[in-house]
């Protein structure tokens, strides 16, 4: 369009650039048939190249956007989602404190519980203990003191030979 004007502007000034000479509008008739064949064929042959660009320049445009809108669809799917999520956080962060909680609480009484049983437990082997070790000193104590008696009884009865005929008697009446 520009080559166009810029052709007819210096056609123009050509013309005015001399005396008046009388010339016709019809001299004008041969340039303009020669512009329109040169610019017709021209546009015959450039027209197709250049509708076939902007097809093209559209198709992709439009494939374009429509990647866009997807890509849009699931960034607002994935935003949605986190918003979601950061608004149920407070909730889930309850839920995890109030199950921390009752987990803590139930292996404390658990603990508490082993522990009792286990104290229970030690005692009744504490005073089972203690009962056998009563029971086995008063054993010694005895087997001591019978031990004692015998001894002293012996002694007795070999230093006094009248006790050591009696004990004899008495033993053999008794067989």
């Amino acid at each position: 369009m520009k080559l166009l004007l810029a052709l007819v502007f210096s056609n123009i000034v050509f013309a005015a650039g001399g005396e008046y000479h009388g010339g016709h509008l019809s001299d004008l008739l041969v340039p303009a048939i020669n512009f329109t064949i040169v610019f017709g064929f021209m546009a015959w042959k450039i027209i197709p190249f250049m509708k076939n660009s902007f097809v093209e320049k559209a198709d992709s445009i439009k494939d374009l956007v429509e990647f866009a809108a997807e890509k849009d669809a699931k960034a607002e799917k994935e935003l949605s989602a986190s918003k979601a999520k950061l608004d149920n956080i407070e909730g889930e962060k309850e839920q995890i404190i109030t199950n921390a909680k009752k987990d803590g609480d139930k292996f404390e009484e658990t603990y508490v519980q082993e522990i009792k049983a286990s104290m229970e437990k030690m005692e009744v082997d504490s005073s089972h203990k203690l009962e056998s070790e009563k029971k086995m000193m008063l054993k010694r104590l005895n087997e001591s003191l019978l031990d004692e008696v015998i001894s002293k009884t012996k002694n007795k009865i070999h230093s006094d030979s009248s006790l050591s005929n009696k004990a004899t008697s008495n033993l053999i009446s008794r067989l």
